[in-house]
């Protein structure tokens, strides 16, 4: 038998913070707001979180937005097509790393007819 010496990696064992979201709004046809919760660990720290989504009709790749801030909680995806429903995950990340993908939620955009004022900018949680 041989004895192996590893070193373990602080961050391996204190990983990022999984974000789930918790529910996606109708802005209008173009546009979907995702809100979303991420507890925080005490030994590691957030930079902002990652935001994949695509159409959930269409296969290819996941178009990405970043968002800046451990505390923002929502956003909103912009240049949607109309009437579609989109697959939506996150990760959040830092200047090392990023977590492991949320669950995925489904979101539809609004049709033509509809629409919903809301603010287009990331609101910051005190």
């Amino acid at each position: 038998d041989k004895f192996h010496l590893r070193m373990l990696d602080f961050d391996t064992k204190n990983p990022l913070p999984i974000p789930i979201i918790t529910h996606t709004e109708v802005v209008n046809a173009t546009s979907v707001k995702i809100y979303w919760e991420c507890s925080k660990s005490a030994n590691v720290s957030v930079d902002g979180f990652y935001i994949s989504y695509m159409s959930a009709s269409t296969a290819g790749d996941y178009m990405k937005a970043t968002v800046d801030g451990e505390n923002t909680r929502e956003y909103v995806i912009t240049h949607l097509q109309p009437d579609t429903i989109y697959d939506i995950k996150l990760q959040s990340f830092n200047s090392k790393f990023a977590s492991d993908f949320s669950p995925i939620m489904k979101a539809r955009t609004g049709t033509n007819q509809s629409s919903m004022t809301t603010t287009h900018s990331p609101i910051v949680a005190a």
